[in-house]
């Protein structure tokens, strides 16, 4: 089930909450009225701004551009700063992550110049907050460790434990729920040392809920959803509780605590009146759904669920349809509207597809700003070296008068020098042409993968499920003999192998988790997928830094490792497979052994098999090397290097 975690923001939060509650705007406005333009102004226009916050967006950014253009004018560099931490927080809350984002860096700079370590630390760790709202996790890691490298060395302890709170984040939303657990822990040692607020510590205890959630420790998720719970009515802070009442649901849920559903959803629309948006009010009637079905009224259930359906819908809130189109197909299926309920779980993968894409869209986006980056930077060293080179003629011009036998030599020595660069471009051309013709094969390749592994999954995956829900509605409705129903279960016992098969096809053909975790994962995966489906035992040993590759890299690594040891397991007779990942600055190490009866090396280049032609063209696309160890009874070595 998936759970969206609460990401605790770094500084924003901090002015948030510590802002005192008792000013209200209007007494806020007449102080200002009379004051004057020092830094006390700044910081009442920054509890003005705080109080008008995303509900009037307008006057809160009207209140910050005033305190920035104050802080300025009086040289108030703390002011400064603080004005793009007030308001890139606001625009992550509007979801303008872009313009954050820009915005950090901007901060960056200032606090740079600046000279206030921590001032800079805050900075940093804000850039990395918009690269996790932005979903790229590995630039988040980058500037996440930048930061707390700067907070160790000035002992700031309240700045490292909201950044390890980030960080709790950051590996939660990647899947590594061990990592989450283990930063969460430092914010409680911290925490019990008297540093910090409430508000950061809720955060925390929201993330660690959500965290055992996705564990399955139903159990953890109810007792840190519950603290959370009572710190959150304490502080206020209604968006943080409903995230812990919906994880309380889906925990108690899954422990088949029913009964205790439908009093959570009542305090669910408790909170509505201090949170009238869409979002609540799909997010309220999904949960009455759930409550509603789980207690038996599928009826009652549907109504809420269509109605939580409509209003995610309609102000296109995808997140909470993925949600919503669940327990929509399990309502339908109940009541005996399969063709419905097909419906509702295709929407579900949709949505689902939509978001693999827009991230994979993405990562191309960085890749071909990188390339055009380089490009450019390409140009203009050219541009100095021709610069250069005229230069030098100029002054053996200049110099001619004095020898004419030397200009003559010169001439000759550039003349051959101009050849054989010439030649050395010609040379170079063919080289890219003979590499685009490879990338476009093996792109084509992993293109066509992608679109029979959908049809499969989206296609006949799904009409296989639809059937296997059409036979258990009709076994309900049949008076079966035991010999019958025995035979009516191993048939939808050979549906569901059926299913699974499907499902291993279409993950072989384009593994959801390399896209979505990464490629040590997905490697991890992929052999354990090896050793749970042959008699081959599979040890996977990744090594060095866990960088994150183009995408195009991830992919023809990946399939560089799922070639050669699919090729160890069908012809080597391998009892053992070791295979080692290493990834450092940019370069990718490849080395995959077997126990098995080797071969004749030298009969590997008269191969005509496509699968070693396809690790030929991958390395040498990557301007790699691969070298093989083997011979007859001794198994096989291969190492490769890829230049990423």
């Amino acid at each position: 089930m998936k759970v969206l975690f609460q990401l605790s923001l770094f500084f924003v939060a901090t002015f948030y909450f510590n802002t005192t509650k008792a000013n209200n705007i209007d007494s806020l406005l007449k102080v200002l009225k009379s004051a004057k333009e020092d830094s006390n102004k700044v910081k009442t226009l920054y509890q003005i701004g705080f109080l008008y916050g995303i509900e009037k967006s307008d006057s809160a950014i009207y209140s910050y551009e005033q305190a920035k253009s104050i802080s300025k004018k009086i040289n108030y560099t703390k002011g400064e700063i603080k004005y793009y931490i007030e308001i890139t927080g606001l625009y992550n809350d509007m979801g303008k992550y872009d313009t954050a984002l820009l915005l950090n860096f901007e901060s960056v700079a200032i606090a740079e110049k600046f000279g206030d370590k921590k001032l800079l630390a805050n900075c940093i760790a804000n850039v990395a907050n918009s690269f996790l709202n932005l979903k790229k996790l590995d630039s988040a890691s980058v500037y996440y460790f930048k930061a707390e490298t700067i907070l160790n060395n000035n002992n700031d302890k309240y700045g490292l434990l909201v950044l390890y709170g980030n960080l709790c984040a950051l590996y939660a939303s990647l899947g590594q729920y061990e990592k989450a657990i283990n930063y969460a822990s430092k914010v409680v040692v911290l925490h019990k040392e008297g540093i910090g607020n409430d508000n950061d510590f809720l955060y925390v205890l929201t993330n660690l809920g959500a965290t055992y959630l996705n564990l399955n420790k139903n159990d953890s998720c109810i007792f840190y959803s519950n603290q959370a719970l009572l710190l959150g009515k304490k502080v206020e802070n209604y968006p943080v509780l409903l995230i812990n009442f919906q994880n309380l649901i889906y925990a108690k849920v899954n422990e088949g605590e029913f009964l205790s559903l439908l009093p959570l959803a009542k305090q669910i629309e408790a909170l509505g009146d201090k949170m009238k948006t869409a979002k609540f009010e799909a997010k309220l009637n999904m949960n009455y759904a759930i409550a509603y079905y789980y207690n038996g009224k599928t009826k009652l259930a549907e109504a809420y669920a269509l109605k939580a359906y409509k209003i995610s819908e309609e102000n296109k809130l995808p997140s909470i349809t993925q949600s919503v189109c669940v327990i929509l197909t399990k309502i339908e299926s109940t009541l005996g509207n399969f063709k419905l309920a097909n419906t509702f779980d295709a929407k579900r993968d949709s949505i689902y597809d939509a978001e693999l894409n827009e991230e994979v869209a993405s990562n191309v986006q960085d890749v071909e700003k990188k390339y055009e980056t380089q490009k450019k930077e390409n140009e203009i060293i050219k541009l100095n070296s021709d610069n250069k080179e005229k230069s030098t003629l100029n002054k053996i011009f200049i110099g001619s008068t004095a020898g004419l036998s030397l200009l003559g030599f010169l001439g000759f020595r550039n003349f051959k020098g101009r050849q054989k660069l010439q030649q050395q471009k010609i040379t170079e051309l063919e080289k890219d042409k003979q590499l685009s013709a490879i990338d476009a094969m093996l792109q084509g390749q992993e293109e066509e993968r992608s679109r029979i592994a959908k049809d499969l999954h989206d296609g006949l995956g799904g009409m296989l499920s639809g059937t296997k829900l059409s036979f258990i509605h009709t076994k309900e409705n049949l008076v079966l003999t035991p010999e019958n129903a025995t035979q009516f279960d191993k048939s939808l016992s050979m549906l569901d192998n059926t299913i699974a098969d499907l499902r291993k096809v279409a993950h072989n053909l384009m593994p959801e988790a390399l896209i979505k975790f990464g490629l040590q994962e997905a490697v991890r995966d992929f052999c354990n997928s090896i050793q749970s489906s042959t008699n081959v035992k599979v040890v996977c040993q990744p090594l060095g830094v866990q960088n994150k590759l183009s995408n195009t890299a991830e992919v023809f690594t990946y399939r560089i490792i799922q070639e050669l040891v699919n090729n160890a397991v069908k012809h080597a007779n391998a009892t053992q497979i070791i295979v080692q990942l290493t990834t450092n600055n940019n370069k990718v190490g490849i080395a995959v052994e077997d126990d098995g009866k080797g071969f004749d090396v030298n009969a590997l280049a008269n191969s005509k098999g496509a699968g070693m032609d396809n690790i030929k063209y991958r390395v040498q696309y990557f301007n790699g090397t691969i070298d093989t160890v083997t011979s007859a009874g001794n198994g096989t070595s291969v190492n490769i290097e890829l230049v990423v």
